[in-house]
């Protein structure tokens, strides 16, 4: 891991102690700027709350009831533990459609796909799932499992929280970042562990011969 890829990680990580009165204050100035704006020439309508995604960062600071029905951990459950998912496991454990001899074939490709898989959680703060497998115990080893098991179908999505629909991997992660704001790291972090029940999966899109 080079020095870049550590100073990622610890973006992750650092980002969820922001103190919340600085947050608060970056929600009351985004949402200032959008009143304006739809007064003038800008926006003439606002969009839903459900377009904009109320369980984000900001969303998470900023309170109100609507926030609070929509910024919640979702129910999830057959997922895989991040130790399933680094590098050197064996994956055909969990795919009912790969048998033992297939193993080669699928550790090549999951590890491949998450040295490549790069996400946005929030303005700035980005995760890569190879880096945060590497990194035991943190936020980000968990969103990594979380997003790995949401996009090869051991979690069932889409599932929906209050008004919110999460339908992809991504969502999903950016939604459960978003919750260390409303709620901390721990409990994110506790409701992910509960979550991990090896499930199987019937994924089939390895190119495995």
């Amino acid at each position: 891991m080079n020095a870049q890829d550590n100073k990622s990680t610890e973006t992750i990580e650092n980002a969820t102690s922001l103190n919340k009165e600085e947050g608060a204050a970056t929600t009351d100035s985004r949402r200032k700027f959008i009143q304006k704006a739809a007064a003038g020439t800008i926006l003439t309508t606002l969009p839903a709350s459900s377009v904009w995604g109320v369980c984000t960062v900001s969303g998470a600071l900023s309170g109100g009831s609507q926030v609070v029905d929509n910024c919640k951990i979702p129910p999830l459950t057959g997922g895989r533990s991040p130790g399933y998912w680094k590098p050197g496991g064996q994956y055909h454990g969990g795919f009912s459609n790969y048998g033992p001899d297939k193993e080669d074939c699928l550790h090549t490709a999951i590890t491949t796909f998450e040295s490549a898989t790069t996400i946005t959680l929030d303005d700035g703060v980005t995760l890569n799932l190879a880096d945060g497998l590497a990194a035991s115990g943190t936020l980000s080893f968990h969103l990594s499992a979380a997003y790995l098991n949401a996009f090869f179908d051991f979690y069932t999505l889409p599932v929906t929280i209050g008004s919110d629909v999460i339908n992809t991997a991504e969502e999903l992660v950016q939604h459960l970042y978003a919750t260390t704001f409303r709620y901390d790291v721990d409990t994110v972090v506790s409701a992910l562990e509960a979550s991990y029940t090896d499930g199987e999966s019937s994924y089939s899109g390895f190119s495995c011969p």
